[in-house]
């Protein structure tokens, strides 16, 4: 069902964040990290950690802090903090939080190399009202990292086709070097005034193929073409979904992670009760605004008896669920479709 790729190989150790991390030493001593902050009612000084613009060591600090450019110049690296917001019920990193980096370590790409102007577009781009769209997106989790874990991520790019952005993320552990997730997505652009798909022009091209994974294209590749659903079959339906003003992005449509949120939300709760999502499938339809109304459906991939007895026939892995998800406008136009695959629940992963 999913094709993957062996990832680009960086000359670089698991542990490079030591590669540019910068000596911090606290008290007196280091003047050049020293910098106070004053109460408006006091007059001492509370604290000593914040860097002033003169420090040394700043473009080190934003290295580690916004990532840096490694495998001569093709491969962007970040290293992440798993934060308290960033989890779910189980403390394990949410679907909806991995969804965010992969569009924050993404942008965060395009303003490393320099081409990041308004919104995800570059400065050609900007200058004849164009943005990046996400088209698709496919992810698959090995396990899932925990409140507390240090991740580092590496993303890249390459050209899609003739008129698509393909990026690909690895997501591993910092300490020990183990592959988490990867990720891989399709975007084209779209006018923002007209908001319809326009062709990937050449001065664009032009911006970022110096920064390109040559010959190269998506990691993970879905072999299993997302099916309709019949609105009459679906096995649950979920109803009055509305994106508000908190779900919009720059791009002022509904954030992509807001999505994945929706598609857990329309999936009956005895599949996230006892299985792990191990892998997604996202298609984007159709733009949705603010204030839409959506129904989300889902559709069981085989035979299921009932909730007491959750056992599926017809699979080649025990314990794996597969679901069918649409979510809908009221006035029936599909804005998206995907595929999830559900593992049974194991206290390792």
């Amino acid at each position: 069902m999913l094709a993957y790729r062996a990832q680009p190989t960086i000359s670089l150790p698991t542990s490079c964040l030591s590669w540019n991390r910068p000596e911090l030493r606290s008290g007196g001593s280091n003047k050049s990290l020293r910098v106070g902050v004053k109460h408006p009612k006091c007059t001492k000084v509370v604290g000593n950690y914040n860097i002033g613009s003169g420090n040394p060591d700043s473009d080190k600090m934003h290295d580690m802090l916004h990532g840096r450019m490694v495998a001569e110049g093709t491969v962007f690296q970040q290293e992440l903090v798993v934060r308290s917001f960033d989890v779910s019920g189980d403390s394990k990193m949410s679907l909806v939080a991995l969804a965010n980096y992969l569009q924050d370590t993404a942008l965060n790409h395009f303003e490393r190399i320099g081409v990041l102007s308004d919104g995800f577009s570059t400065r050609e781009m900007s200058t004849r009202d164009l943005v990046w769209v996400l088209y698709k997106t496919d992810i698959a989790i090995d396990r899932y990292p925990c409140w507390h874990d240090a991740i580092q991520v590496h993303t890249w790019m390459y050209e899609l086709g003739k008129n698509g952005l393909g990026i690909d993320w690895s997501f591993s552990d910092l300490k020990t070097g183990e592959p988490l997730i990867l990720a891989s997505s399709s975007y084209m652009m779209m006018n923002k005034k007209t908001r319809r798909l326009s062709k990937f022009i050449e001065e664009a091209k032009k911006e970022l193929k110096p920064y390109f994974m040559p010959e190269w294209s998506p990691m993970i590749e879905n072999t299993k073409k997302l099916q309709v659903i019949n609105i009459d079959t679906t096995d649950f339906t979920r109803l009055g979904s509305s994106p508000g003003w908190n779900d919009m992005d720059m791009n002022q449509h509904v954030n992509n992670a807001k999505y994945f949120e929706w598609i857990l939300e329309g999936t009956p709760s005895w599949i996230m009760r006892s299985h792990q999502l191990s892998s997604t499938n996202l298609e984007f339809r159709k733009e949705c605004g603010m204030d839409a109304t959506l129904k989300c459906l889902s559709k069981m991939v085989g035979n299921y008896n009932s909730e007491s007895d959750n056992s599926a026939t017809g699979h080649n892995n025990e314990g794996l669920i597969e679901v069918e998800h649409s979510l809908r406008l009221d006035s029936g136009l599909e804005v998206a479709r995907a595929r999830t695959l559900w593992n049974t629940k194991h206290p390792d992963n």
